[in-house]
This record gives structure tokens, C-alpha cells and sequence, in this order.
């Protein structure tokens, strides 16, 4: 055995030992030269596409803060305060007015963040210059370049050096002849970080120039660089005003990009370069990660495919001998796998089968739970209890309520010729199954409830919102009594419960409904019984018990009068029949079920010994038409009461006439009569001569009779004694003995001694 298992596992080892080679390294590296190849020139590509957007959205923040910065001044430029008053400055007396416009540019320096400091220019009437600290007169040369500037025909103008940025905007601002400027000088520093965002690396450079190529603003290098004029040189060299290239510049490779900035009269070139390096720098750390990860993964790989190998074989010993236990082992190592197909194949057949029949009796599974809960046994589960099994039944409960019907098959005594007694059963399945069909076709979720013996049950879950399938519900009773009546030719009471969104009222919906049963009108042929309207059914409850006749009746089942208790019993069943309610019909008949329990008690007889384990009370709740109750009151009730006390009455008659025959033998010759025997026995008269007659055959007269005219003609044939002595010693005078004995014997007392001696 151990010879065949390393075998078999060796050929198999090694087999799954390539394989898992193959299949977790070959992969491996496959995923990591494609990471490495494929991944690394994306990674390049997207950090390149993230530089370029980055340089888009600074450009963009750049040309905004110029823009911003122009319409800030062109804002200032056409503010009253720089109006053609101006003109009219008194520079001797005017203090207040110089003080207001001192303020005012003090205000002007701070609305934009990039401008140092505000100057204002007047060349009318004079020359000055003011700022935020003093103002000086301007001169000859300085009032010609001003001048020049405002002979350009537009009202901006930028002004850029190696050291400084100035902007200035002809005043007054609009259609007014221009006097003068408002010039805002650039803060350095500042300037330098906004344009040194185009250099988000800080490796490469960024400077502007005109139109012709003149730099205006480089990396802040006194001098102009290599790299910055052949950067020049090969922006001017483009077609086009905006764009990106890649520059070799002494060994190093720059990602370069370029584009115009239009401004008001004149337009700029801003260039950037980045060094591809700097940009690709996230790249190299990458494909070292993944040339490590892949060194690694390929060595678990190799780990892994060699631990697994050696595990790999215990699943399928497990299986073997799991299979095994009832199928035998396979015989070659070989076809092992297909071994298993095979057993596997067997399992799951079984498990269809089992499947299939779990299928086939999930109805059956389903109407015992349902029978369950509603007579009660289930009262112990939750709610989330009893809707998760009503789920795995197939019955969903989600936000619908529950609803009961209960219907009772009656007049199945009035059938004979199509049923036979025993058929109950058949009848109920059969209206069972058409009800079944009629509920389904109306709702989806229905559930039929077999209470066999004419009754039956429907638990319907209704869809949201509660109340609004009631009239459906009624729609389907009515079919239900119709489809019924056509076929089986069996009255239908249906009750109808109110509805319930919790599946633990169930059992008292069912009692509700089946209580409802009990007050359908006795003489109705079908009936529709709304539980929710039952208080209007209770008010119509009229019960008049016969009093009179019952004390007839008990007097009759205690003297054994079989057709006297029969026609009384007829009686009394005929007038609660009137009474129209078969709950009141049910109820007096229980009392009368009372009573006879209490006659019976009273003659020191345990009920047990009459009516054996019948329940009488339950056999009653199972009963709904008079007749049946009528016959069942005969069959069930009367029947063996007096069978009982027939039987008993035999047996104490037959020791009490035994004891009477003793007394008369005993005592003829005395005045001896039945009074005297019943008041000795302790009965009635009555009774004693009813047992007499009973046991004997004869009354007790006709007895005491008897004994007396045997003993006298004993006496007669036997002794000499007198005639009339002989009538003395047994009890007769000797007229009335003389006249009973010729009227017996045919012949006087001395003929019958005469001829008994001859």
C-alpha cells in the first residue's frame, strides 16, 4: 500500500511540480519585463502629460495675474480722483488735495499683490512725479518719454528691463486726451516666484521675450546662458506661437515648452525647460521597485510551487478515501482524477435525486408548517424565526399581511348514493384542491390547510397596502362556494379573519375564523362570515333552552323508555333547531351532554364506564347540522347510556328477585306482600315488581301464587291435614283458597287429592 501511494505521488509530484513552475513564474516574468517595458514608457508618458498640464495651469495663472494687474490700473485709471482736476493741481495751496492723492496710491499699491510701488505721472501743466512718500518735478528728458509713450494712441503700456517690470496706464482713463500716467512697478521677488512656477523642478530655466526675440525676463542670471540661446534660438526657429519639443543640451535632455502671452499692444514668448530627468526621476524609483518585487515574487514563486507540490497530492488522498469508503479504491495511480469524475459524477446524480425529492415534498413540508402555526405550535419562535422558515418554504412575507379563511363543508349526511360514510376525507381533499386552484389564480401566495373531516383551512398573504384585497378576498369566496356546490353538492360556510402584518397571529386569526363558523344560519345553504363584523352576528344570538322537555327526557333514559327518549330527544332537537344559530344549537346540546353527565353521577356511576374515552364535548365542536347532531345525540349518547343501565339494572334485578324468591319461600304462609319485600331490599315497590317481572317472567303476584298452590298440593297428596288447614299454613282463608286453587288446578283441593292418590 505504501509502495503504490509513493508511486503514485512521485509521478504526480513531478507533474504538479512543472506545472506550478510554470504557471507562477512564467506569469511573473512576463508581468514584470511587461511592467518594466511597457509600464515604465507609460509612467513617462503620464509624468510628461502631468508637466505639461502643470505648465498649462501656471501659464494660465501667470497671464490671469497680468490681466488681473491691467484691469486693476485701467480700473484706477478711470477713478475721478486721477480726473482732469488734475490739471488744476495747486501745488503751493493744494495740500489737502495732494493728501487725498497720496492716500489714494497708497490704496492703488495695495489692491494687486504682485505691485511694489505706484507712482503718478502728470505732464500738465507741469512735470511731476508722486508717489506714496514725496512728489518731484520731472525732467526735460523724463517728461519726452512720457510723452512719448502717450503719443502711442494706447492706453497701456509694459515696460520690462533686466531689473524690473513697470505697467502703466494713461490717464484720465476713456475718450479725454491724456495728461499724464498711473505706472505700477512689479515686486521682484514676487515676480520671480510666479514665473519660477514654469520651473516646477527647479533644474531648468524660464524667461521671456518679444516678437523679435529680445529677452525681456530670464532665470535671473545676470548674463544670458548657453541654454537659454539655443532655447531662443529654436523657439524662433517654430512655425507656430505655441508648442513643445525635446532639446539635447550637453548630454542632458530637456522637455521644452513654449507659447505667446498677448498683452495690450505687444506680445510676449514665455519659454520653460525641464529637465527630463527631473521629470522621469518617479520612473527609475518605480522600475527598481518592480525589478524587486519581481526578484522576490519569482523566489516565492519557487518556494511556493515546491511547498505546494508536497501538499498538493493530500486533497486528493482526502477525496480517495472519501470516495472509497463505499466505492473501492482505483487500482491505478493513473486514472485517479478520472476515478474521482466518476465518483463525483455518482454523488451529484444522489444529490439531484435528494434534490428532487426535497422538491417534490416541499409543499407537503410547507402545510405541515403552515398546520403548525396555526393550531398554535409554534408560538415559542420570533417573528424573524417563523418568516425566515416561511421564506425557505417559498412563501415570502416582505411587507404583505395575513389573512385566514376557514371553511366547513356541511350536509354530508344529506349525500347518500354519491358518498358513502367514511368519504369525509375525499370530499375535503376535493374542494380542498378546486379552492386551491381558484385562491392561486387570484393571488400568488396562498397556502391550503387540510383539516380533513369537512374542513378546511386557507392562509392567503396578501400585497400592500393593507385593506385594499379585501373585496378580492370575498370575489374568491363566493367562486369557492360556487365551484363547490356545482361539483359536490355540499353546502360551503366560509370566514374571512381581518388581516395581520405579523405571521405570529397566525393561530389566533385561524380561531377567530373558525369560531366565526359557529354562527351561520342553520338553514342556509352556503354562507360568507366576515370575522371583523362578528359583534353584528352575536347580537342576533337567541338561546331558549327546553327545559321542560329535557326533564322528560332524563326521567326517560333513567326508566329505560327507548322510544320515549327517542321522540324526546327528536323533540328536543327540532326546537333549538328554530333557534336559527348553530352556535346556539352546539351550546344547548352541551348543556344537555351536562346534565346526562350529572344523571349518571348521581347514580354513583363514573361517565368514564358509560361512554368510555369518547369526548363527548369535542365530537359535539365537530358537529354543525342538526340531523347530525340528532344522530350522533342517538347513536353516541343515548344508545349507550341506557345499553349501560340495561345491563347493570339485569344483574342487581337478578340478586334482588333471588333475594325476594328467598323471602316468599320463606314466609308464604304470611300475609306477605311486595311492599313488605321492597321496603326489606330497600327499593320501590315499583322497581321490585319492574325487576320481578324482568327476571321472572312474572309478576310477583302470580309467584307468591305459584309457591303457595305448589306447597298445598304437596300437602294435599302427602299428609292428611284438613283442607282448610292445609289453606291456613299457606296463607289463604278457605273461600279464597278453594276458589284460586279450582280456578289453577281445574279442580277443587279434595278432586286433586282424590285423583293424586288413586
Amino acid at each position: 500500500m505504501a509502495t503504490k501511494k509513493a508511486s503514485g505521488r512521485g509521478k504526480f509530484y513531478r507533474m504538479s511540480l512543472i506545472t506550478i513552475l510554470l504557471i507562477t513564474c512564467i506569469p511573473g516574468l512576463i508581468i514584470g519585463v511587461s511592467l518594466y517595458v511597457f509600464i515604465t514608457e507609460k509612467i513617462e508618458y503620464e509624468l510628461r502629460q502631468i508637466h505639461q498640464d502643470r505648465l498649462a495651469e501656471t501659464i494660465q495663472s501667470v497671464d490671469d495675474q497680468f490681466s488681473y494687474l491691467e484691469l486693476t490700473l485701467a480700473h484706477w485709471a478711470h477713478d475721478p480722483v486721477f480726473g482732469d482736476a488734475l490739471k488744476r493741481l495747486d501745488f503751493i495751496n493744494g495740500s489737502r488735495q495732494i493728501f487725498d492723492l497720496y492716500k489714494t496710491l497708497i490704496v492703488v499699491e495695495g489692491t494687486h499683490p504682485l505691485i511694489q510701488q505706484v507712482e503718478l505721472v502728470l505732464l500738465e501743466p507741469q512735470g511731476y512725479l508722486f508717489n506714496t512718500e514725496q512728489y518731484v518735478r520731472l525732467q526735460a528728458d523724463d517728461i519726452k518719454q512720457y510723452d512719448d509713450l502717450l503719443k502711442e494712441k494706447r492706453p497701456l503700456h509694459w515696460t520690462l528691463s533686466e531689473s524690473s517690470m513697470t505697467v502703466a496706464h494713461s490717464i484720465p482713463g476713456g475718450l479725454a486726451r491724456p495728461f499724464g500716467l498711473l505706472r505700477a512697478t512689479l515686486n521682484e521677488s514676487r515676480t520671480k516666484q510666479l514665473l519660477g512656477g514654469l520651473d516646477p523642478y527647479g533644474n531648468g530655466t524660464v524667461f521671456l521675450m518679444d516678437e523679435r526675440g529680445a529677452f525681456l525676463r530670464h532665470g535671473g542670471h545676470q548674463k544670458v546662458s548657453g541654454l537659454e540661446a539655443a532655447l531662443r534660438d529654436k523657439v524662433l526657429a517654430q512655425a507656430s506661437t505655441r508648442g513643445s519639443f525635446a532639446l539635447e543640451w550637453n548630454g542632458e535632455t530637456y522637455s521644452v515648452s513654449f507659447g505667446e502671452m498677448k498683452r495690450l499692444g505687444s506680445s510676449w514668448i514665455f519659454v520653460s525647460a525641464a529637465s527630463m530627468t527631473a521629470i522621469t526621476q518617479p520612473v527609475a524609483e518605480v522600475t527598481r521597485i518592480i525589478t524587486i518585487i519581481s526578484a522576490a515574487g519569482l523566489t516565492v514563486a519557487l518556494f511556493l510551487s515546491w511547498f505546494a507540490s508536497q501538499w498538493l497530492y493530500r486533497p486528493i488522498e482526502r477525496l480517495k478515501r472519501l470516495f472509497g469508503t463505499d466505492a473501492g479504491h482505483p487500482t491505478d495511480a493513473k486514472d485517479e482524477f478520472e476515478w474521482i469524475g466518476h465518483q463525483w459524477e455518482r454523488v451529484t446524480n444522489e444529490s439531484l435525486n435528494l434534490h428532487n425529492r426535497l422538491k417534490q415534498q416541499l409543499p407537503r413540508l410547507r402545510e405541515g408548517f403552515i398546520l403548525q402555526l396555526v393550531q398554535g405550535h409554534l408560538s415559542a419562535l420570533s417573528e424573524m424565526d417563523l418568516r425566515d422558515r416561511m421564506q425557505s418554504y417559498g412563501l415570502s412575507m416582505g411587507d404583505r399581511t395575513i389573512c385566514a379563511m376557514v371553511v366547513q363543508l356541511t350536509g354530508f349526511s344529506k349525500l347518500e348514493g354519491r358518498f358513502s360514510h367514511g368519504d369525509q376525507g375525499l370530499v375535503s381533499f376535493a374542494a380542498a384542491n378546486m379552492m386551491e386552484e381558484l385562491a392561486t389564480a387570484k393571488f400568488k401566495q396562498v397556502q391550503i390547510v387540510h383539516f380533513h373531516d369537512l374542513w378546511i383551512g386557507l392562509l392567503v398573504l396578501l400585497p400592500p397596502p393593507e385593506g385594499s384585497n379585501r373585496k378580492q378576498l370575498f370575489d374568491l369566496a363566493h367562486e369557492m362556494v360556487d365551484a363547490v356546490q356545482n361539483i359536490l353538492r355540499i353546502n360551503v360556510t366560509i370566514s374571512i379573519s381581518p388581516e395581520s402584518r405579523s405571521i405570529r397571529d397566525g393561530y389566533e386569526l385561524f380561531e377567530e375564523a373558525k369560531r366565526a363558523i359557529g354562527y351561520r344560519e342553520l338553514g342556509a345553504k352556503s354562507q360568507i362570515i366576515d370575522v371583523a363584523q362578528l359583534e353584528a352576528f352575536e347580537s342576533e344570538i337567541r338561546i331558549d333552552y327546553p327545559l321542560a322537555i329535557e326533564k322528560q327526557l332524563l326521567h326517560a333514559m333513567r326508566s329505560g323508555e327507548r322510544e320515549q327518549v327517542d321522540r324526546l330527544i327528536e323533540a328536543f332537537m327540532a326546537e333549538l333547531s328554530e333557534q336559527g344559530k348553530e352556535v346556539s344549537v352546539r351550546q344547548n346540546v352541551l348543556h344537555l351532554i351536562g346534565r346526562i353527565h350529572h344523571t349518571i353521577l348521581e347514580a354513583g356511576v363514573d361517565p368514564y364506564r358509560v361512554f368510555g374515552m369518547a369526548d363527548l364535548y369535542e365530537e359535539v365542536a365537530a358537529l354543525g347540522e342538526p340531523d347530525e347532531l340528532l344522530a350522533w345525540m342517538k347513536k353516541d349518547v343515548v344508545e349507550p347510556y341506557l345499553r349501560y343501565f340495561r345491563n347493570r339494572d339485569e344483574t342487581r334485578f337478578k340478586h334482588m328477585v333471588e333475594q325476594t324468591v328467598d323471602l316468599v319461600h320463606g314466609h308464604y304462609e304470611t300475609d306477605i306482600s311486595l311492599d313488605q319485600c321492597a321496603d326489606k331490599l330497600g327499593t320501590t315497590s315499583y322497581t321490585l315488581s319492574k325487576a320481578f317481572r324482568q327476571v321472572a317472567g312474572k309478576n310477583f303476584i302470580d309467584y307468591l301464587t305459584d309457591v303457595r298452590l305448589d306447597e298445598a298440593k304437596k300437602l294435599l297428596r302427602d299428609t292428611d291435614i284438613k283442607v282448610n288447614d292445609i289453606a291456613q299454613q299457606v296463607g289463604y282463608h278457605s273461600s279464597y283458597f278453594h276458589r284460586i286453587f279450582k280456578k289453577r288446578e281445574g279442580v277443587s283441593p279434595t278432586k286433586f287429592r282424590d285423583i293424586s292418590r288413586q
